[in-house]
This record gives structure tokens, C-alpha cells and sequence, in this order.
């Protein structure tokens, strides 16, 4: 089954959506520009979150990503200002340019160590707390765009066992 590119795009009435199982695409901008949703979970059959798929939806607070999510594409997220958290389930291999971009109340994103692609100005204007492994991908992007690694701070033990990390942000708009 299949959610056609637009086909919910621009309508502001739209506040909650519940998604059948049986779910396995949703095209591009399918949800983009509903100012009134705040929150959608994403049913475990579709793998990847297509260009836009979110873009604008203002209200939008919370996401949940089943674990078969491999992509993020770019901009699906973006300008989704009141998004607080988002947990990126282990599996997921790249995010998109400005997947995150504008999203002002992100206070938190967990990047798993299966993302080996993470695109240009990923939190473009937005300053979240980002976890990563160290010597992950995450981590070697970071240190490459001159982040700073704070292992002093965050050392909690994940679900898998892994060290986590936080990732300390340059005062500039370049995102990362």
C-alpha cells in the first residue's frame, strides 16, 4: 500500500494519522504543510522517509521511526519547529541535507552507528543534544567539521551496551 506524493499535503485540519501496518511507501510531501498534526508513528514496513515528507508541519512534536527505517531523505523534516526528539533506530544508514533544518525546539536526536551518510546542514539553525558512539561515522564527521566530543559528560550506557556521547555544537548556522 502505497501514500501518494501530496496526497495529505496543506491540510491544516489534519491533527493525528493513524497508518495501517499493511503501509510500505509514502512518497514525497505526502504530509508536508499539515500545521496541525503533533504527531505520527510510522508503520514498520516502510523503510525509508521520502524528500519533504514532513516538511512545515509547525505543531508536529513527535515521530516515532520503526526500526526498519533505512533513509532519511532530504528536508523531511525540516521546519518542523515544536519537534523535540527524535530517535533514529539502529539500521538506518543516511540522512539527507537539512533533514533537520529548522526544527528550534530540537533538544535531542540519537544517531545510531549504522548512519554512514549524513548530509550538509543536517541541523541547520537548530542546536540540538546529538548522541552518537564514539569512533562511529557520527563521531568522525563531527571531529572532521571541527565539533567537539564531550566524554566527560554524557557516559550512560545505551540498550546495546554502547558508550554514548555528546556532540557540542559550533556557535555558527553551518549545521551539521
Amino acid at each position: 500500500t502505497t501514500i501518494e506524493c501530496s496526497a495529505f499535503g496543506h491540510c491544516d485540519n489534519l491533527i493525528k494519522i493513524i497508518l495501517p501496518e499493511s503501509l510500505t511507501e509514502i512518497e514525497r510531501v505526502a504530509f508536508s504543510s499539515c500545521r496541525s498534526l503533533t504527531e505520527i508513528k510510522i508503520p514498520s514496513n516502510v523503510k525509508v522517509i521520502r524528500d519533504n515528507l514532513f516538511a512545515q508541519n509547525q505543531n508536529l512534536v513527535k515521530v516515532e521511526l520503526p526500526a526498519g527505517i533505512t533513509c532519511i531523505e532530504t528536508h523531511a523534516f525540516s521546519s518542523c519547529e515544536n519537534l523535540k526528539e527524535v530517535n533514529l533506530p539502529d539500521g538506518l544508514t543516511e540522512i539527507g541535507k537539512c533533514a533537520f533544518a529548522g526544527c528550534d525546539s530540537l533538544s535531542y536526536v540519537r544517531i545510531p552507528s549504522s548512519v554512514t551518510s549524513l548530509g550538509e546542514n543536517l541541523f541547520l539553525n537548530c542546536k540540538p543534544t546529538v548522541y552518537a558512539e564514539e569512533g562511529s561515522y557520527v563521531a568522525q564527521v563531527a571531529k572532521k567539521r571541527g565539533y567537539k566530543l564531550d566524554t566527560s559528560r554524557f557516559s550512560e550506557e545505551m540498550s546495546d551496551g554502547a558508550e554514548v556521547y555528546h556532540l557540542l555544537y559550533k556557535v555558527d548556522e553551518a549545521g551539521v
